[in-house]
């Protein structure tokens, strides 16, 4: 055997046994017991595309771990259960998956949606992992609950950075979507950290988030000449409102956050040249575990742009089986303390450690800047 084939070969075998020693194999038969992962996201409503891919990212994931030998000689089986975009139909989604008595839940997306969800999760003992919820007040709903995701402090602070010293923007106006929790927080942050920077924000409104006319907040803006607009909204809102300022002849670099995803373009179309905005993940990103990922979407879905509540949904699922395989149980409590102590774990949007308050620690970032008619990957940021 050749030198480099035998580096090769040891290289596989050092690999095998590590996997074997941390996650045993065992094969599973049609009728082995199941244990149940519920997913509350929306399959109708303005926030599909959103839930669609968490659905994606967490099916991905049942499916490899049950390739794998599955948890505590049990398979994964992720029950969905659609909250149809709405707060008050994720709450009783949420009462289904009590009902239902599953084991933990990945969702929702949205925080308006989750802040809906913990306390019902929270009352029933049973965990909960967002996949894209920012707001801090999710996980400070209590102990039972837990994201995968960035907050919105950390956020806002690292746009308003950027659009400070990266960029050299003083001169800020504001476009909040007053229907979702999401804005207003994002909002919030990006307005007190780019002012403590020493900038100037010089308009700061609010819109309906079902709103399609935005001429009224608009033309005021014209006239004040910001270098840069930050809206914190989503996609669909965030694109249609850039189309028209770019129609009103309002030249300032648009600023969003990771619900702009790259969906906006879709709404925005040419007139998002220059803008950028923040996400939770990239294929550029240079995490081990992110290209097996990839490889994985590519070989079920097919190619194409992945959105980045795939991977952070694919992690959800990850982070619940490896709880589930150091607890030695599928008991939503002791599955609960398991997630709690999570240290180092590798995922596809990188590694993560569990604060108190049930928040990854050390969660970066990546900038998306739009060019030449795409999206592409600007620069990663970690937290300071």
């Amino acid at each position: 055997m050749h030198t480099r084939s035998r580096s090769k070969a040891c290289l596989l075998g050092t690999w095998l046994v590590v996997w074997f020693l941390f996650w045993p194999p065992i094969f599973l038969s049609a009728d082995q017991p199941v244990v149940e992962i519920g997913i509350i996201a929306a399959q109708s409503g303005k926030a599909h595309d959103y839930g669609q891919a968490a659905i994606q990212g967490a099916q991905l994931a049942v499916d490899e771990v049950n390739r794998l030998g599955g948890v505590m000689n049990h398979r994964l089986q992720l029950v969905i259960f659609d909250n149809r975009s709405t707060a008050l139909y994720a709450k009783q989604a949420a009462k289904k998956a009590a009902y239902r008595h599953v084991a933990g839940v990945v969702g929702a997306v949205w925080s308006t949606h989750s802040l809906a969800v913990a306390p019902v999760m929270q009352a029933h003992h049973i965990p909960m992992i967002s996949p894209g919820s920012t707001a801090p007040e999710v996980t400070q709903t209590g102990n039972y609950i837990f994201r995968t995701c960035y907050t919105d402090d950390f956020q806002g602070k690292l746009m308003a950075d950027f659009a400070y010293h990266s960029t050299h923007y003083r001169r800020a106006a504001i476009l909040t979507n007053i229907s979702e929790t999401y804005s207003k927080i994002l909002a919030h942050f990006f307005a007190a950290n780019f002012i403590s920077n020493g900038g100037e924000v010089v308009f700061d409104k609010g819109y309906k988030g079902s709103a399609t006319d935005f001429r009224d907040i608009l033309l005021p803006i014209k006239s004040l000449r910001p270098e840069v607009i930050f809206i914190p909204g989503y996609s669909q809102d965030s694109g249609l409102i850039i189309k028209q300022a770019r129609k009103l002849g309002i030249k300032a670099v648009f600023m969003g956050g990771d619900a702009w995803e790259t969906a906006v373009a879709d709404f925005a179309g040419k007139s998002l040249e220059g803008s950028y905005f923040s996400t939770f993940w990239h294929p550029s990103v240079p995490y081990r575990r992110s290209r097996k990922f990839m490889a994985l979407f590519k070989s079920s879905y097919g190619e194409g742009e992945i959105s980045a509540y795939v991977p952070m949904a694919y992690d959800a699922i990850w982070l619940f089986a490896d709880a589930i395989r150091r607890a030695k149980s599928i008991d939503p409590e002791m599955i609960r303390q398991a997630l709690a102590a999570t240290h180092d774990f590798q995922g596809a949007t990188g590694n993560y450690t569990f604060d108190t308050d049930g928040n990854p620690i050390n969660k970066g970032a990546s900038i998306l800047k739009f060019n030449n008619g795409q999206w592409t990957f600007y620069r990663a940021f970690e937290p300071q």
